[in-house]
Protein backbone atom coordinates (compact mmCIF):
# COMPACT_ATOMS: atom_id res chain seq x y z
CA UNK A 1 0.00 0.00 0.00
CA UNK A 2 1.71 3.36 -1.25
CA UNK A 3 1.39 6.88 1.09
CA UNK A 4 2.07 10.20 0.74
CA UNK A 5 4.20 11.76 3.98
CA UNK A 6 3.31 15.14 3.88
CA UNK A 7 5.26 18.23 5.84
CA UNK A 8 3.49 17.57 8.82
CA UNK A 9 4.85 13.67 9.05
CA UNK A 10 0.49 13.10 8.32
CA UNK A 11 0.31 10.06 5.69
CA UNK A 12 -2.30 9.68 2.94
CA UNK A 13 -3.89 7.16 2.20
CA UNK A 14 -5.07 7.05 -1.78
CA UNK A 15 -7.39 4.09 -1.49
CA UNK A 16 -9.32 6.64 0.94
CA UNK A 17 -10.59 8.10 -2.33
CA UNK A 18 -11.30 5.13 -4.44
CA UNK A 19 -14.25 5.47 -6.92
CA UNK A 20 -16.02 3.82 -9.08
CA UNK A 21 -16.02 5.20 -13.05
CA UNK A 22 -18.66 5.21 -15.73
CA UNK A 23 -18.11 4.54 -19.53
CA UNK A 24 -17.30 7.89 -20.43
CA UNK A 25 -17.53 8.84 -24.55
CA UNK A 26 -17.83 11.34 -27.10
CA UNK A 27 -20.79 11.62 -28.51
CA UNK A 28 -21.10 11.12 -32.18
CA UNK A 29 -23.07 13.80 -33.24
CA UNK A 30 -20.40 16.63 -31.77
CA UNK A 31 -17.57 18.24 -34.17
CA UNK A 32 -14.46 19.63 -33.30
CA UNK A 33 -15.41 23.05 -31.49
CA UNK A 34 -13.04 25.40 -33.95
CA UNK A 35 -14.59 24.49 -37.57
CA UNK A 36 -17.72 24.97 -36.06
CA UNK A 37 -18.61 29.24 -36.43
CA UNK A 38 -20.84 29.52 -33.05
CA UNK A 39 -18.30 27.62 -31.12
CA UNK A 40 -15.27 29.16 -32.78
CA UNK A 41 -16.59 32.96 -31.72
CA UNK A 42 -17.30 31.81 -28.33
CA UNK A 43 -14.30 30.79 -27.97
CA UNK A 44 -12.11 33.46 -29.63
CA UNK A 45 -14.10 35.64 -27.31
CA UNK A 46 -11.94 33.85 -24.20
CA UNK A 47 -9.35 34.78 -25.96
CA UNK A 48 -7.89 31.29 -27.48
CA UNK A 49 -6.96 30.41 -30.91
CA UNK A 50 -7.17 27.74 -32.78
CA UNK A 51 -4.00 26.02 -31.88
CA UNK A 52 -5.04 26.07 -28.20
CA UNK A 53 -8.21 24.47 -28.96
CA UNK A 54 -7.40 21.61 -30.88
CA UNK A 55 -4.50 21.28 -28.15
CA UNK A 56 -7.19 20.72 -25.81
CA UNK A 57 -9.32 18.51 -27.70
CA UNK A 58 -12.25 21.23 -27.29
CA UNK A 59 -15.69 19.51 -29.28
CA UNK A 60 -18.67 21.14 -29.96
CA UNK A 61 -22.61 19.48 -30.06
CA UNK A 62 -25.35 22.12 -31.78
CA UNK A 63 -28.01 18.86 -30.04
CA UNK A 64 -28.87 16.33 -27.68
CA UNK A 65 -27.85 16.20 -24.31
CA UNK A 66 -24.99 18.87 -25.10
CA UNK A 67 -26.76 20.97 -27.41
CA UNK A 68 -24.93 24.77 -27.76
CA UNK A 69 -21.96 23.47 -25.37
CA UNK A 70 -18.69 23.04 -26.24
CA UNK A 71 -17.36 19.96 -24.67
CA UNK A 72 -13.88 19.91 -22.77
CA UNK A 73 -12.89 16.17 -22.60
CA UNK A 74 -10.66 15.05 -19.73
CA UNK A 75 -8.78 11.74 -19.53
CA UNK A 76 -6.54 9.87 -16.69
CA UNK A 77 -3.24 9.84 -17.00
CA UNK A 78 -3.36 6.30 -19.31
CA UNK A 79 -5.38 8.62 -21.58
CA UNK A 80 -8.65 6.95 -21.11
CA UNK A 81 -11.52 9.98 -21.02
CA UNK A 82 -12.86 9.82 -17.70
CA UNK A 83 -15.20 13.13 -17.80
CA UNK A 84 -16.51 15.57 -19.91
CA UNK A 85 -18.09 18.71 -19.20
CA UNK A 86 -19.96 20.94 -21.55
CA UNK A 87 -20.32 24.83 -21.30
CA UNK A 88 -22.87 26.74 -22.48
CA UNK A 89 -22.19 29.29 -24.87
CA UNK A 90 -25.09 31.02 -24.43
CA UNK A 91 -27.48 31.80 -21.61
CA UNK A 92 -28.98 28.69 -20.39
CA UNK A 93 -29.99 27.21 -17.11
CA UNK A 94 -27.12 25.39 -16.21
CA UNK A 95 -23.92 27.35 -17.25
CA UNK A 96 -21.81 23.57 -16.72
CA UNK A 97 -22.78 19.93 -17.57
CA UNK A 98 -21.02 17.73 -16.54
CA UNK A 99 -20.47 13.54 -16.73
CA UNK A 100 -18.52 11.12 -15.25
CA UNK A 101 -16.62 11.57 -12.25
CA UNK A 102 -14.35 15.10 -12.21
CA UNK A 103 -10.82 14.69 -11.51
CA UNK A 104 -8.47 17.34 -11.07
CA UNK A 105 -8.75 18.57 -14.57
CA UNK A 106 -4.58 18.94 -16.10
CA UNK A 107 -3.99 18.97 -19.58
CA UNK A 108 -0.53 18.84 -19.46
CA UNK A 109 2.21 15.96 -19.24
CA UNK A 110 4.62 16.10 -16.61
CA UNK A 111 7.21 14.58 -18.87
CA UNK A 112 6.37 17.33 -20.80
CA UNK A 113 6.67 20.37 -19.31
CA UNK A 114 8.97 19.13 -16.65
CA UNK A 115 9.33 19.71 -12.97
CA UNK A 116 8.03 22.80 -11.15
CA UNK A 117 8.33 24.26 -7.38
CA UNK A 118 5.03 25.33 -7.24
CA UNK A 119 1.50 23.88 -8.61
CA UNK A 120 -1.51 25.85 -8.82
CA UNK A 121 -5.39 25.05 -8.61
CA UNK A 122 -8.10 26.70 -10.11
CA UNK A 123 -11.57 26.15 -10.50
CA UNK A 124 -12.48 25.86 -13.67
CA UNK A 125 -10.80 24.77 -17.09
CA UNK A 126 -10.54 27.83 -19.15
CA UNK A 127 -8.88 29.08 -15.94
CA UNK A 128 -6.83 26.38 -16.88
CA UNK A 129 -6.51 27.48 -20.17
CA UNK A 130 -5.95 31.51 -19.25
CA UNK A 131 -2.92 30.65 -17.07
CA UNK A 132 -1.31 27.51 -19.35
CA UNK A 133 0.17 30.49 -21.19
CA UNK A 134 1.81 32.14 -18.64
CA UNK A 135 2.40 29.08 -16.10
CA UNK A 136 1.94 25.53 -17.27
CA UNK A 137 2.06 23.79 -13.97
CA UNK A 138 -2.00 24.16 -13.11
CA UNK A 139 -4.81 22.20 -13.05
CA UNK A 140 -8.79 22.72 -12.28
CA UNK A 141 -11.40 21.35 -9.54
CA UNK A 142 -13.86 22.51 -11.80
CA UNK A 143 -15.83 24.30 -9.44
CA UNK A 144 -15.82 25.57 -5.72
CA UNK A 145 -15.63 22.41 -3.27
CA UNK A 146 -13.43 19.41 -4.64
CA UNK A 147 -14.06 16.12 -3.81
CA UNK A 148 -11.73 13.61 -1.72
CA UNK A 149 -10.87 12.01 -5.11
CA UNK A 150 -9.65 15.00 -6.56
CA UNK A 151 -7.42 16.36 -3.23
CA UNK A 152 -5.50 13.18 -3.71
CA UNK A 153 -4.99 13.70 -7.26
CA UNK A 154 -3.79 17.06 -6.48
CA UNK A 155 -1.68 15.53 -3.84
CA UNK A 156 -0.28 13.01 -6.78
CA UNK A 157 0.37 15.58 -9.20
CA UNK A 158 2.74 17.47 -6.88
CA UNK A 159 4.43 14.81 -6.19
CA UNK A 160 4.67 14.29 -9.78
CA UNK A 161 6.44 17.59 -10.64
CA UNK A 162 7.89 18.07 -7.51
CA UNK A 163 5.83 21.07 -6.34
CA UNK A 164 7.33 22.23 -3.27
CA UNK A 165 3.93 24.34 -2.82
CA UNK A 166 0.63 24.79 -3.97
CA UNK A 167 -1.31 27.88 -4.92
CA UNK A 168 -4.70 28.19 -4.54
CA UNK A 169 -6.23 30.85 -7.49
CA UNK A 170 -10.29 30.28 -7.27
CA UNK A 171 -12.64 33.01 -8.44
CA UNK A 172 -12.93 36.54 -6.66
CA UNK A 173 -16.02 35.70 -4.76
CA UNK A 174 -14.43 32.14 -3.78
CA UNK A 175 -12.42 32.94 -0.99
CA UNK A 176 -13.96 31.21 1.62
CA UNK A 177 -13.67 27.62 -0.60
CA UNK A 178 -9.99 28.56 -1.06
CA UNK A 179 -9.08 28.81 2.36
CA UNK A 180 -11.06 25.77 3.28
CA UNK A 181 -8.85 23.58 0.28
CA UNK A 182 -5.73 25.42 2.09
CA UNK A 183 -7.03 23.52 5.32
CA UNK A 184 -7.36 19.96 3.55
CA UNK A 185 -3.83 20.47 1.77
CA UNK A 186 -2.09 21.81 4.68
CA UNK A 187 -1.02 18.46 6.18
CA UNK A 188 0.80 17.54 3.03
CA UNK A 189 2.53 20.25 1.44
CA UNK A 190 2.92 24.25 1.65
CA UNK A 191 -0.39 26.19 0.22
CA UNK A 192 -0.81 29.50 -0.38
CA UNK A 193 -3.78 31.43 -1.19
CA UNK A 194 -3.62 33.99 -4.48
CA UNK A 195 -5.19 37.21 -3.26
CA UNK A 196 -5.39 39.59 -5.64
CA UNK A 197 -7.88 42.67 -4.01
CA UNK A 198 -4.81 43.72 -1.82
CA UNK A 199 -3.43 47.50 -0.92
CA UNK A 200 -0.87 46.71 -3.78
CA UNK A 201 -2.77 44.80 -6.22
CA UNK A 202 -6.36 45.34 -6.93
CA UNK A 203 -7.94 44.20 -10.43
CA UNK A 204 -11.17 44.31 -11.44
CA UNK A 205 -11.26 40.48 -12.53
CA UNK A 206 -13.54 37.57 -11.79
CA UNK A 207 -11.48 34.55 -12.30
CA UNK A 208 -8.20 33.87 -13.78
CA UNK A 209 -10.15 32.98 -17.21
CA UNK A 210 -11.02 36.72 -17.22
CA UNK A 211 -7.73 37.88 -17.10
CA UNK A 212 -5.38 39.37 -20.11
CA UNK A 213 -1.88 37.21 -20.43
CA UNK A 214 -0.34 40.81 -18.94
CA UNK A 215 -2.98 40.37 -15.62
CA UNK A 216 -2.10 36.71 -14.68
CA UNK A 217 2.04 37.86 -15.52
CA UNK A 218 0.98 40.69 -12.62
CA UNK A 219 -0.61 38.42 -10.07
CA UNK A 220 2.04 35.69 -10.47
CA UNK A 221 4.82 37.62 -9.94
CA UNK A 222 3.33 39.53 -6.92
CA UNK A 223 2.86 36.36 -4.99
CA UNK A 224 6.20 35.02 -6.51
CA UNK A 225 4.93 32.05 -8.50
CA UNK A 226 6.45 33.57 -11.17
CA UNK A 227 10.01 35.79 -11.32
Amino acid sequence: MSYLVGVAGMKYNPERSSRVARPVEIPDYAVPAWIHPEARQYLQERGMTEEEVQSYEFMYCERGYWARRVLIPMFNAQGVLVCLQGRAIDAQTERYLTYGLKPFYCPWDVSDVGSSSSLLVVEGAFDCVAIARIFPHVGAILGSEPSQFQIHEIIEMAHACHAQRIGIWLDADGSQYAYALKLKLRPYMSVYVLDFQTERLTLDVKDPGSCHPEQVIQILKHHQFIS
